[in-house]
């Protein structure tokens, strides 16, 4: 249609245009600008605005207009040319006020007078009243408020007025209204009630009608050569009049519906070619929740269609010549249903094109029409319910609501209620079929088809024979996935038990699709349930990858019952073959005979041949199309179950399904049942009376060559693949986590693994495996589901990603009640293959009487026993010195719910608990000798994934490590092989406790554990160190790589030492080899020093004598450092190899005798008499041999010279012997201390020799036996210029039941030697037999050690009044045997026998000493005490008097600290005696002492003390008064509690309190 003054494309596109949906603000300042009516903006500017009034009002007058002005910036505009007629403006002063008069003007395109009058005036403020003449209308108002749209001018008046529209068309106004009057001469009028107009004499109501200006958005849908006067706007619920001049052709009809409030806009112009033109607009796009307008399709005389019709639009153009209508509007946002006798369809709006839309001319509407999808269907069916089904792809139609003939070969034109609607051929059909009796609840999709009547019934056929034809069976919901709960029956009562909160929470899977390819040649079918339900005629169609090629083999269970934790050996004789066997027998007897079935030939007769043929055949996957094998979800036109939820599975491509066609209905009588029967005839829900008709259900089979569905046989082809997972990746690895967003049967990771074993072609070297289906069918409450999947297959265990053992699922109606998910694993750290069994279970739950599914876990052991060796392989060391770990445990009780140590993202982790504390495995171990060892282990399980995963392995390595106590295993001392003997049980220790922990292994192949177990350290228990030194307690070793000269096996972590400096009789009293043991060598047995170098047999016998924190060093006399008497840096290499390798060929030929004799024995029980003489003879001749070795072995071990120190523990045939040996080789000459001490060696090579022995017998009846021999020949000590001691030997014996013995020699000549200033002594030699001594200058010889010195007297000094008298001078050594350090002493007289000194009257005395050693400093010791007495004697009376005055000083080294005493004193002493009757004394004592520790007073004292003394006669008194206060402080001031006493600081807090 062919519009003058509206644009039809501007009225429709405002539809779909957001902008136009807010309506927009109207401004009168923009109207009178577009229009140019002269409203100007205010300036403030004087000079612009002309002549001023007052103080208030500005004014702007040009031409035809006049403008005032507010101080607001707001204005009034007076234009003539907006106003008809022939309008006249007057404007003067007089006086005071200003007059305004408008003559002759009517409103812009009516006849209504606009003639005003008015006055401005000043009262305070300025004024305005104006007087509307002819229109009987008079207001004062505020000018300012005029001005800025403050006040209006209303009033009551009658008005009579005609509009003409057109020629044809006019609106009467005749009533008495209400008028208002605004500053932008907008006239709104209102009736006492409604105001009412009258449309070519059809009457309307409106509850108000407005007169404006025409503004600039009024002009949106009109076109540019339109220029309207009048804008007539009407407000009503009734828009009827306008509609009432056109009527429909085939008597349908267009009301308004009331409920709304139309705006009616006319727009009025006589500016198109000089004639009269109109534009009446309805626009109601932006109500969209109600119906505007209602459309009453007629279908015949009595029945009518009712369409509500929503954001409608109404234009009518009005023009000289003729009149023009345009409606559009939309349907529902629901929708509609246009229904006819065949089919219905759901409509909605398009937004392409308005859903209804007519179009009329001159009263006669003609054609009405509009474009819409189909968002659902409904076909009539005669033997079922059709129910809508939705249409996803929306597929456009034509709608002609008069029913006028429609013509299209590419659609297909519909008859409905509504009207004829065309639809696309092409497009999907769909159908939704609801059959109540039976449940059966179908949704069918027909692409290329096409819908037809054939002999008055509906048909569907196909549409294009080029193109292929497919029909999808779409079921509804088939498994609802449920939340497990926990459970844990390893604790009483069902304490390990998750809570069950109801409701549980569940998801619900989406729809399941059966898609069927339909062969070209189809003639089509009759939409009735027969036809729709015969699938038998067609191929079903599957993804690709979810083809098999063979047989899915019979799934054995192997992860269900195999024994407890604990196993017990059978004691049980076998019994009979049970009714089990023989049905185990029956069983593979028919596996036998159905075996056939599986034949290539065979089922070349019982299949479709198309698919017969792909059976067997060796597909290179590699060739393929990539898109083929892409791991995708199923499109639309592919096979998709989604059961379980979220898991998409499809069968494969023999697959057929199998189900009843027609609803089969049984009578089914009521039958009484006791009390209950009321009951039911009370309740008419409850009863048993009628037909009853079992669940509709569709079962997966093989399809046959015949068509038919086989259900039974052939189960090895009765199979699915698991294409896809909501939750999962393309990818194999990464994983999705585990339990989210709820723990359920099969979790994300379960799906994802399902996935990719069953259907990932892509992994390399790696077969997926199909899942055989027991059972499946699908209904519409659900599916069956008895699904069993085993996937322990080589190529499985090649693959370090692939972790699903195991997977058997059992649902019933969609709900599941028995699913068991078997993930494969290992047990760190020493890694046992094991499976991680995940049951859950539907369980009746007591607390909510609720049938909820329980889950619980437990690890079946498939692997019992795990060998080791102690090199990888790059011959890398491994600390790990077991053979071989067994786990005697089948499986665990029920776990705990895991709780990963590391975040793996969703590999399992977790320390293994049941019963809420860690389990502890049984392990039997095996050591390096084929020794067996007992013992409890907590153990975790890893899945395979982290496993084989070289970073995640270390994660847990490191975290197993870390762990202190937990890996501990206690041996309880039983004896463990470190390392592969030398000779028998060289490393062979009874060990109390082992710590486990873990290597990551790095660099290794994809299949190759990324850890291994290792021996962090090693509690043990070293026989010979036990047994020489006497202490029992065990040691902390680290294995070491045996792989070296010395043959050390183990590094000692603690203080293993060999302290022999506090008296130690087992070693040789005179001297102390102390050493700290770091190593244990088969070879030398333990060794000290640094490892690295012992390995290599380099012995430094600096590092081998090396002292630690609490052991002192190595020393003779306790003072000289073995190791600065030895040769340093020695090498041993060649010479321990050497020796290794004779021990190692004498060994190997003990162990072959044992072996032989062992064999003789073995023939010797069966052998006949005549032969045993001869055998037995044999049996002792490799007796004889084999002692012959024994002794070799221990003459090899005992020739070697020990020139490193080293204990020797071995066996002979009668006693377990230890022996620690020393023979070292020393410098002839060495120096010490600065040259202070010298001692010199004569026989270097042998002069040093100790030997400790312990024997311990085998028969218990003998006594153990020690013995101990140590010697140092040809040696002397010198201390520079001092003296020197010579000696021919020193040596101690001792042993079990003897008295230690110590013999000391001296050298023959010149055995004590004088040096320096003390040479003068040595002429006392001759005074000194060599074996013996005398008195004089001394020497003393005892078993602690040689004393020597002397002690010189010095003669009195007299001169004049002084004397000095009792003086001596001494010096002497001590060499102690013992370990006390050699010391020097010095003295001037002794504290016994100080000196005297006498000056007068006067007198004292003194004493000093000093003590040294080759330490250092030792002591000092010092004292002096001077006086004066005076007596005096007068016969009948005499006394007294003496006053004394010294100190005391004192310094000693002490634990390597300074303890100083310093004293300081004053003692006055007087006396009375009277003809001896009666005497008194007194004694006054004043003492300060000072006690000083590194130089800090430590205490600080004075101490005073006056005694007196009475005698009379027989009687006698004596009172002793003593004072002493008491500093303490390093820095010697008081404390607080010293200065404050305890009433005076609680008379203090109490002034506070």
């Amino acid at each position: 249609m062919s519009l003058k003054l509206l644009d039809i494309k501007k009225l429709k596109k405002a539809r779909g245009s957001q902008e136009n949906n807010i309506p927009k603000s109207r401004s009168r300042r923009n109207f009178l600008k577009g229009l140019g009516f002269g409203l100007l903006a205010f300036q403030p500017s004087l000079k612009a605005l002309g002549k001023a009034i007052g103080n208030d009002i500005q004014y702007r007058k040009r031409g035809k207009s006049i403008t005032f002005y507010s101080k607001g910036g707001n204005s009034w505009n007076i234009n003539l040319n907006s106003f008809d007629g022939n309008p006249k403006l007057y404007f003067r002063k007089k006086q005071e006020d200003y007059h305004l008069i408008l003559r002759n003007a009517f409103y812009p395109g009516t006849a209504l007078p606009m003639d005003f009058k008015a006055i401005l005036y000043n009262d305070l403020f300025w004024r305005i009243k104006i007087t509307f003449t002819k229109l009987n209308v008079s207001k004062d108002l505020n000018l300012a408020d005029w001005i800025n749209g403050n006040s209006e001018i209303n009033s009551l008046i009658y008005l009579d007025e005609r509009i003409e529209l057109n020629n044809r068309y006019s609106l009467d106004l005749e009533d008495h209204y209400h008028v208002i009057i605004d500053k932008f001469w907008k006239i709104t009028l209102r009736g006492k009630d409604l105001a009412n107009y009258k449309l070519n004499d059809f009457l309307g109501t409106a509850e108000q009608i407005c007169f404006s200006f025409p503004v600039v958005e009024d002009l949106v849908y009109c076109k540019s050569n339109f220029e309207p006067k009048l804008n007539l706007s009407i407000t009503s619920r009734n828009v009827e009049p306008f509609l009432s001049n056109w009527k429909f052709i085939n008597g349908s009809e267009l009301n308004s519906c009331r409920e709304v409030q139309h705006q009616v806009q006319i727009l009025k112009s006589e500016r198109l070619s000089g004639k009269l033109s109109s534009i009446v607009l309805i626009d109601e796009k932006d109500v969209k929740k109600i119906s505007g307008f209602l459309f009453y399709k007629k279908i015949n005389e009595d029945l009518e269609e009712a369409l509500k019709l929503y954001r409608s639009q109404l234009a009518i153009e009005l023009n000289q010549e003729s009149e023009k209508l345009v409606f559009i509007a939309s349907m529902a946002n629901s929708g509609i249903w246009a229904n006819s006798s065949e089919v219905s369809y759901q409509l909605i709006n398009s937004n392409e094109k308005a859903a209804f839309e007519m179009q009329g001319t001159n009263g006669r509407i003609e054609s009405v029409n509009g474009l819409a999808h189909v968002a659902a269907t409904k076909y009539l069916l005669p033997d079922a319910i059709s129910l809508a089904v939705e249409y996803p792809e929306k597929p456009a139609i034509e709608i002609e609501y008069q029913d006028q003939k429609l013509q299209s070969k590419k659609k297909v034109v519909i008859d409905s209620r509504l009207g004829k609607i065309k639809i696309k051929e092409k497009e999907i059909i769909r159908l939704s079929i609801l059959r109540p009796e039976d449940m059966l609840f179908l949704q069918f999709e027909f692409y290329n088809f096409k819908y037809i009547k054939k002999d008055q019934q509906s048909f569907l056929e196909i549409n294009n024979a080029k193109k292929p034809a497919t029909m999808v069976v779409v079921f509804p919901p088939q498994h609802t996935l449920e939340q497990a709960f926990w459970e844990n029956n390893s604790l009483p009562g069902g304490e390990g038990n998750e809570n069950v909160i109801l409701p549980a929470k569940y998801i619900r899977s989406g729809k399941s699709r059966l898609v069927y390819s339909v062969p070209s040649n189809f003639k089509g079918m009759p939409i009735i349930m027969d036809e729709l339900l015969n699938w038998s005629r067609f191929k079903l169609r599957v993804n690709y990858r979810a083809r098999v090629l063979e047989p899915v083999k019979v799934v054995i269970n192997k992860f269900q019952k195999l024994g407890g934790f604990i196993s017990k050996k059978s004691t049980s004789k076998p019994k009979t073959i049970s009714r089990q066997s023989l049905n185990i027998a029956k069983y593979s007897k028919n596996r036998l005979s159905n075996r056939s079935l599986y034949n290539k030939d065979q089922l070349s007769k019982n299949l479709p041949a198309e698919i017969s043929g792909q059976l067997y055949a060796k597909i290179n996957y590699a060739a393929l199309k990539a898109n083929l094998l892409e791991m995708r979800k199923p499109n639309l036109l592919e096979t998709s179950i989604e059961a379980p939820t979220r898991l998409f599975i499809s069968p494969n491509q023999l697959a057929g399904f199998a189900h009843h066609q027609r609803i089969h209905l049984k009578d089914h009588k009521e039958t009484p049942k006791g009390n209950i029967q009321n009951l039911q005839f009370n309740n008419p829900l409850i009863t048993n009376k009628g037909k009853l008709s079992e669940l509709w259900h569709s079962r997966l089979g093989v399809r046959l060559k015949n068509g038919e569905v086989d259900e039974d046989g052939l189960e090895g082809f009765r199979s699915i693949r698991a294409l896809w997972s909501s939750d999962g990746f393309k990818k194999l690895t990464p994983k999705p986590p585990r339990n989210k967003p709820f723990r359920t049967a099969l979790d994300g990771r379960d799906r994802h693994n399902i996935v990719h074993q069953t259907s990932n072609f892509t992994i390399k070297s790696y077969t997926p495996r199909a899942v055989q289906a027991k059972r499946f069918m699908m209904s519409a409450l659900g599916a069956w589901i008895d699904f069993n999947a085993n996937f322990d297959y080589p190529d499985f265990h090649a693959h370090p990603d692939l972790e699903l053992l195991e997977w058997e699922h059992l649902s019933t109606l969609g709900r599941d009640h028995y699913v068991k998910v078997v993930e494969a694993g290992f047990l760190f750290p020493f890694g046992h293959t094991a499976a991680l069994v995940k049951i859950t279970e539907r369980k009746p739950d007591k607390a909510t009487r609720a049938a909820v599914n329980r889950q619980r876990m437990y690890i079946v052991i498939l692997e019992p026993v795990v060998y080791y060796q102690m090199q990888d392989q790059q011959n890398g060391f491994i600390p790990f010195p077991f053979q071989t770990v067994e786990l005697p445990a089948t499986r665990t009780p029920e776990l705990d719910a895991p709780v990963d140590l590391v975040n793996m993202g969703g590999d399992y982790n977790f320390l293994i608990r049941s019963g809420g504390t860690d389990l502890i495995f049984d392990l039997l171990l095996v050591d390096q000798e084929g020794r067996e060892q007992k013992i409890k282990l907590p153990l975790i399980f890893i899945g395979k994934s982290a496993a084989y995963d070289e970073a995640k392995s270390e994660q847990l390595v490191n975290v197993y490590n870390a762990e202190m106590n937990r890996f501990k295993a206690d041996f309880n001392l039983q004896k463990v092989a470190y390392s592969p003997s030398l000779i028998e049980d060289d490393t062979t220790f009874e060990t109390s406790l082992i710590d486990f922990g873990a290597l990551s292994l790095g660099n290794k192949a994809a299949t190759v554990l990324k850890f291994h177990p290792k021996v962090k350290t090693a509690s043990v228990k070293v026989k010979a160190i036990e047994e020489l030194t006497g202490s029992p307690d065990p040691v902390n070793i680290q294995l070491q790589d045996d792989e070296n000269a010395a043959k050390v096996f183990a590094k000692v972590l603690d203080n293993l030492k060999a302290d022999f400096s506090s008296g130690s009789d087992k070693s040789g009293g005179f001297m102390s080899p102390n050493t700290q043991v770091t190593s244990l060598s088969k070879l030398k047995g333990p060794l000290g020093g640094a490892v690295d170098k012992l390995q290599n047999l380099e012995f430094d016998p600096a590092e081998f004598f090396a002292s630690s924190d609490d052991m002192p060093v190595a020393k003779l006399f306790g003072v000289v450092s073995i190791f600065d008497l030895l040769l340093g840096n020695l090498n041993f290499g060649d010479q321990g190899n050497q020796q290794s390798e004779a021990l190692s060929g004498i060994s190997q030929q003990m162990e072959s005798l044992k072996e032989d004799i062992l064999e003789q024995q073995a023939i010797l029980e069966t052998a006949a008499e005549d032969a045993q003489a001869a055998i037995e003879q044999e049996i002792q001749n490799l007796r004889n041999q084999l002692e012959t070795k024994v002794n070799e072995l221990e003459q090899q071990l005992t020739s070697q010279i020990p020139r490193i120190p080293n204990f020797n523990a071995y066996k002979t045939d009668k006693a377990f012997v230890v022996e620690y040996r020393w023979i070292p080789e020393m410098e002839v000459s060495k120096s010490l201390f600065g040259g202070f001490l010298t001692v010199n060696v004569q026989k270097p090579n042998e002069a040093l020799q100790v030997l400790s022995k312990l024997s311990r017998p085998f028969d218990t009846s003998q006594k153990t036996q020690f013995g101990v021999d140590a010697s140092f020949t040809d040696f002397a000590v010198e201390i520079k210029e001092l003296i020197r001691v010579s000696f021919k030997s020193l040596k101690f014996g001792g042993g079990s039941g003897k008295k230690a013995d110590v013999k000391v020699e001296m050298a023959e000549d010149d055995s004590i030697l004088f040096l320096g200033p003390l040479s003068f002594v040595n002429q006392l030699q001759n005074l000194i037999p060599s074996n013996g001594f005398a008195d004089g200058p001394y020497m003393k010889l005892s078993p602690a050690g040689v004393k020597a010195g002397f002690d010189l007297a010095i003669p009195s000094v007299e001169v004049g009044v002084c004397t000095i008298a009792n003086m001596t001078l001494g010096a002497g050594v001590h060499l102690p045997f013992t370990g006390a350090p050699l010391t020097l002493s010095f003295n001037f007289c002794k504290r016994e026998a100080p000196f005297l000194l006498t000056v007068s009257a006067f007198g004292g005395g003194g004493y000093f000493l000093m003590k040294t050693s080759v330490k250092g400093f030792v002591g000092m010791e010092a004292a002096f005490e001077f006086g004066a007495a005076l007596s005096m004697n007068f016969g009948v009376a005499s006394g007294g008097v003496s006053v004394m005055g010294g100190f005391y000083f004192s310094m000693e080294i002490v634990d390597d600290h300074t303890e100083t005493i310093l004293t300081g004193y004053i003692r006055f002493n007087g006396y009375l005696s009277i003809l001896g009757i009666i005497s008194l004394s007194l004694e006054i004592y004043l003492a300060f002492v000072a006690m000083f520790q590194n130089g800090k007073v430590e205490k600080l004292y004075g101490e005073a003390i006056v005694k007196v003394k009475i005698e009379v006669l027989f009687f006698s008194k004596t009172v002793t008064l003593t004072a002493r206060r008491e500093l303490k402080g390093a820095d010697a001031d008081p404390t607080f509690q010293m200065i404050m006493e305890e009433n005076d600081w609680l008379e203090y807090c109490q002034a506070y309190a």
